[in-house]
């Protein structure tokens, strides 16, 4: 498996371009980008089976309809045979960035 942070987007795009620019697609579609708050890659993941690829992938963005930081995954299946990819996208969630693992994580109900 390899693992791609948010520097290293331009290597992902170059690498795995059809399966990323399908998942830019659908998260666009599905969620399309604010005003002023754009979806920023979090980290990607690549792990092959065989012929068969995935790429899972998660963005951040701030939603301003909820006030705070909120995150997707999606993921993209591709093969070495067919140029065929699907690809989903979950639904976003709260997060909130933990500075001493440097990454994020769901954010817990504030009561």
């Amino acid at each position: 498996m390899k693992v791609y942070r948010n520097d290293q987007e331009d290597d992902l795009w170059c690498e795995y371009g059809s399966a990323y620019e399908t998942i830019r697609a659908i998260l666009n579609e599905t969620y399309p980008p604010l005003e002023r708050s754009e979806w920023s890659l979090d980290k990607a993941y690549v792990s092959w089976r065989g012929d068969n690829y995935t790429v899972s992938a998660t963005f951040t963005r701030f939603d301003e309809e909820v006030k705070d930081v909120v995150m997707v995954g999606c993921n993209a299946e591709g093969s070495r045979r067919s140029e065929d990819i699907n690809t989903v996208c979950g639904k976003p969630i709260r997060v909130e960035y933990d500075f001493w693992k440097k990454e994020y994580s769901p954010k817990v109900n504030e009561k």
